[in-house]
This record gives C-alpha cells, sequence and structure tokens, in this order.
C-alpha cells in the first residue's frame, strides 16, 4: 500500500481519504482532475466525478469541492 495522501497542492487538505480543493482563479475541473489524479490515469471519470460534486462545469474562486478518493477509486 502507498503511504498516506498528500494534499494535491497548497489549496487542499486531505483528511483520511477526503481531500477539500479551494477552487483558485483559474482553475478548471480538468486542471484540478490532473492534479489530484494519479500519473497516467484516464482522468475522464475523475472530471465527471467533480462536476458532479461542484454542481456544474462553473467553478467561483474561494469554492471547496470535497473529493472522496475512496469513493473513486472502488
Amino acid at each position: 500500500a502507498n503511504g498516506p495522501l498528500q494534499p494535491a497542492s497548497e489549496h487542499s487538505s486531505v483528511v483520511d481519504t477526503i481531500e477539500i480543493y479551494v477552487v483558485q482563479p483559474g482553475d478548471t475541473l480538468w486542471g484540478i482532475a490532473t492534479a489530484v489524479s494519479i500519473e497516467g490515469e484516464d482522468i475522464r471519470p475523475l472530471v465527471d466525478h467533480l462536476k458532479e460534486v461542484a454542481g456544474g462545469s462553473a467553478l467561483d474562486v474561494g469554492q471547496r469541492i470535497v473529493i472522496d478518493h475512496a469513493t473513486m477509486r472502488s
């Protein structure tokens, strides 16, 4: 097994398998998915998941997106 999750960026934090990403200016769902994905992973399903949990593709600066890694990897 890998070690504990690390935040994808300085704008996120990890609690167990839950990551809370705070949207920054210029962020996109594709960019966030790239930042939190495993290298080489197809990020399209992750983008769809982020769109669902963010309430759509339009992001607001300061918006918090809860990313449940356990759910996404199962």
